[in-house]
């Protein structure tokens, strides 16, 4: 398992994984946002590989980087765009990049808060990694699909 910085050369490799896991935890209309988050995102961005093939991907944000941010800190930082390939699911690589997501905001923005927004499909997950639910929005993110927001440490 080896975690790299993106490039331009894996975008069409991310989407086929953005791809792999719709409609169950995406929706095919939030593909066009995903491409233009790979195509300009001003954040840290990588992907994970298994045997030089790439199976996941994913990266963070800081608030004040973004105009659109749906921030309730200032100063949050926190998780964008992770995935993994749907066949490659409940194989580690989820749990891999997370904590290398953590380390890295961690390592680069102590003391700031640590914040995810998922769906109700993967919280339970997350909760394992050390993050708890803050907020839990019925349907949320689409009719059906939860939007549960998350941050990390916090009891």
């Amino acid at each position: 398992m080896k975690i790299r910085p993106f490039v331009k050369t894996d975008f069409e490799r991310c989407l086929e994984i953005f791809d792999s896991n719709c409609p169950a935890y995406f929706f095919v209309d939030e593909r066009d946002e995903f491409a233009e988050w790979l195509r300009v995102a001003k954040e840290p961005y990588w992907v994970i590989e298994e045997n030089e093939k790439i199976v996941g991907c994913g990266g963070v944000y800081r608030a004040e980087q973004h105009t659109k941010s749906s921030a309730e800190y200032a100063d949050e930082v926190g998780f964008a765009w992770g995935m993994v390939d749907a066949r490659y699911h409940k194989k580690g690589f989820g749990k891999t990049l997370s904590e290398y997501r953590v380390n890295y905001l961690k390592n680069n923005f102590a003391g700031r808060p640590i914040v995810l927004r998922t769906s109700h499909l993967t919280s339970a997950f997350f909760e394992k990694m050390g993050f708890s639910t803050k907020e839990f929005i019925q349907d949320g993110w689409e009719k059906g699909l939860h939007k549960v927001v998350m941050v990390y440490g916090e009891n």
